[in-house]
């Protein structure tokens, strides 16, 4: 179970390169809601605000598939 869960965090950060991102990082705000670190390449730029649902969907899809 734990080799399931580093294959999965390394095919993350295997695709993140084709999403935009070179840096994905997660935290947690004082509320408790994911904050996201995200370096993106093609502005060369650092974002940090909270994750929109459909980001989270697009980000994790292996999670629920959709044809699921």
């Amino acid at each position: 179970m734990h080799t399931a869960a580093l294959q999965l965090r390394s095919l993350r950060e295997a695709l993140l390169p084709m999403m935009g991102f070179t840096a994905w990082h997660e935290s947690v705000s004082k509320e408790g809601t994911p904050i996201w670190t995200r370096y993106i390449a093609k502005t060369d730029s650092w974002e940090i605000r909270p994750m929109t649902p459909e980001e989270e969907a697009k980000a994790f899809w292996w999670y629920c598939p959709p044809f699921i």
